[in-house]
């Protein structure tokens, strides 16, 4: 196997495992390639799951507890340099990759070993994404919805962190570390893809309140970590290095550039919200 592809998904309604059939439909590649589902939510589609997987190089995993998007990321790259695979392709349940999307991605991540991630180009519109232009061309603002990547990106920066639960700012978060590490990663205008949306939480009432109170959650220990909401990081160092504070059990791994130029850490201008924080990872007031 050459290319490993990983999908996490949650379905709990006719429209999930619809978006979910139409993501596996979309993939066309010449490498030999296996895709893995990983199914957080499943019951009453035990029939379509079967056809899907007759259909396609399809295999699956029903994880006994939900998992969250990061630890789904982080089983499926394991999974796929376990198996061989070069390379390991994660997307959404909810895309449509144009015809070459797949193989442009990859060779194009082959002919750029210096970036540690790769992805995707989002395409607004669905009725023209064949006719799309692709030009080559990247950007410094990777988009997780359809990205790419191998050894380099766990052995450089660490797995995400799994403390983001159960979805948002864990790209955000690997995306800080890389670029403290002095690594890079990109977005690549030549491999194009159209996103419907936030179909999980969309076509879900239930899931949709859940996430309202997810995603605060997730943005305040985001901020804690790093003392800032993306884009407005203030600190060099994720804030548990410094406080010792806990992450869900999970053992962070953040190599980052010395900036310091003397061999020596800078020191860490801590926010008012880090301090929020105590030493045992529980919220302090």
């Amino acid at each position: 196997m050459e290319l490993a592809i990983v999908m996490p998904a949650l379905l709990s309604t006719p429209d999930h495992l619809r978006y979910t059939a139409g993501t596996i439909a979309s993939i066309k590649s010449r490498y030999d390639h296996r895709i893995l589902l990983l199914l957080n939510r499943w019951e009453g589609f035990e029939v379509e799951l079967e056809a899907l997987a007759t259909a396609h190089p399809l295999e699956m995993v029903r994880n006994p507890q939900p998992r969250s998007v990061a630890a789904c990321w982080n089983y499926g790259l394991t999974w796929g340099l376990q198996k061989g695979a070069s390379a390991v392709l994660v997307l959404n349940n909810d895309i449509v990759c144009k015809q070459n999307c797949v193989d442009r991605l990859v060779d194009f991540a082959r002919h750029h070993p210096e970036f540690v991630l790769v992805t995707a180009w989002e395409h607004a519109d669905l009725a023209t994404l064949e006719d799309s232009e692709e030009r080559e061309e990247w950007v410094e603002s990777p988009h997780f919805s359809c990205f790419l990547a191998g050894k380099s990106l766990l052995e450089r920066i660490g797995r995400f962190d799994e403390a983001f639960f159960p979805a948002y700012y864990e790209d955000n978060d690997m995306h800080h570390r890389i670029k403290l590490a002095g690594e890079r990663a990109v977005c690549y205008r030549g491999a194009r893809f159209y996103h419907h949306g936030s179909r999980t939480i969309c076509v879900d009432p239930r899931l949709a309140e859940a996430n309202r109170n997810s995603f605060t959650r997730n943005g305040e220990y985001y901020m804690a970590k790093w003392g800032g909401l993306p884009g407005r990081e203030r600190l060099a160092y994720p804030a548990a290095l410094v406080t010792g504070e806990k992450t869900g059990g999970v053992k962070p791994s953040w190599p980052v550039r010395d900036s310091s130029g003397d061999g020596t850490r800078p020191r860490l201008a801590m926010s008012a919200l880090a301090r929020r924080w105590s030493g045992d990872g529980r919220r302090s007031g």
